[in-house]
């Protein structure tokens, strides 16, 4: 279901009760910094915000033991969620120099166990860690952007984004282009000096084995 979620933001719940239907509207507009195309698109929008908007008060007032709050959703129909949102997308291949083998096939010393919550960190977030650099956090928000080869906050293929932080030199640091949680411009200012850089990156046989060597500490 595209609107639910469970909890409250305090801001969104007091805007649900407190204000007629257009200021709930506008005061969502401005907390998911939406922006629609024109007015035609904006006004559709409303009526469809509205219909999720008395879906919410109609399950909540049911006493369920859970309740609905509005989310960064709510100016879509069901349908439309299920065809955006929903199913992984395969990629297209790209053409690529790479060769298909895999340089840690014959690494035989592998740890039984590795706690990552001390050895690593996320993909994104700790890329420079790897090298015995100090971790940086670097931006998912260029990525989403900026990296035409995946579709934003609609989804996206890590081989791909590899290859735009190849290609584009690095990527900038999180402090310099913060996540929006909704895709904007690709905004040069703010990608202009990278934070962490790749050479290279490796594609995984589809087996634990392999990825036990390429994740080992």
């Amino acid at each position: 279901m595209l609107i639910l979620a469970r909890g409250t933001s305090p801001a969104i719940s007091r805007s649900v009760h407190e204000l007629p239907m257009q200021g709930r509207y506008d005061q969502w507009i401005a907390n998911f910094r939406r922006v629609f195309k024109d007015s035609t698109e904006k006004a559709h929008r409303f009526q469809i915000f509205t219909a999720n908007v008395k879906f919410i008060e109609a399950f909540n007032r049911a006493g369920h033991s859970y309740n609905l709050s509005i989310n960064a959703f709510a100016y879509l129909t069901n349908e439309e969620f299920i065809v955006t949102h929903n199913g992984f997308r395969t990629p297209q291949e790209r053409s690529s120099s790479k060769s298909n083998s895999f340089m840690y096939e014959n690494i035989t010393d592998i740890p039984p166990s590795v706690d990552w919550r001390e050895s690593g960190d996320q993909l994104w977030k700790g890329l420079t860690k790897s090298k015995g650099v100090t971790s940086v956090s670097l931006s998912e928000q260029e990525l989403v952007d900026c990296d035409r080869g995946d579709h934003g906050c609609q989804g996206g293929f890590v081989k791909f984004a590899f290859e735009y932080i190849r290609e584009s030199g690095g990527l900038s640091a999180e402090s310099r282009c913060p996540y929006e949680g909704i895709g904007t411009f690709c905004d040069d200012t703010k990608i202009a000096v990278d934070a962490g850089k790749i050479s290279g990156y490796e594609d995984v046989p589809a087996n634990e084995n392999a990825l036990m060597q390429a994740v080992r500490p």
